[in-house]
């Protein structure tokens, strides 16, 4: 017998949670990767690059850091924003 069960359809809300955290998380990896070369014993080879190679480097991660805040803000206002039932179609 065939499952008549029909999945209910995703919000718009969800669609833009789920890219936007699907989007932080890829940030947040790549940010945590690069940061995890500048200290520790591998931050002895950062410290030996040119300054100028450092200072772009810092400024990618800062560049990261400042879209991974704004992903956070936009999920958060998302959040906040939408009613559970939107949120949670299931319930």
């Amino acid at each position: 017998m065939a499952n008549d069960t029909v999945n209910p359809p995703t919000s718009p809300a969800i669609l833009i949670l789920e890219d936007t955290s699907a989007r932080a998380c890829v940030l947040a990896a790549k940010l945590n990767a690069l940061l995890a070369y500048t200290y520790g014993e591998s931050g002895g080879a950062f410290r030996n690059m040119n300054d100028h190679l450092q200072d772009e480097y810092m400024w990618s991660c800062a560049d990261m850091a400042s879209e991974l805040k704004a992903l956070v803000a936009k999920i958060d206002t998302h959040v906040s924003a939408a009613p559970l039932q939107q949120l949670n179609p299931q319930s």
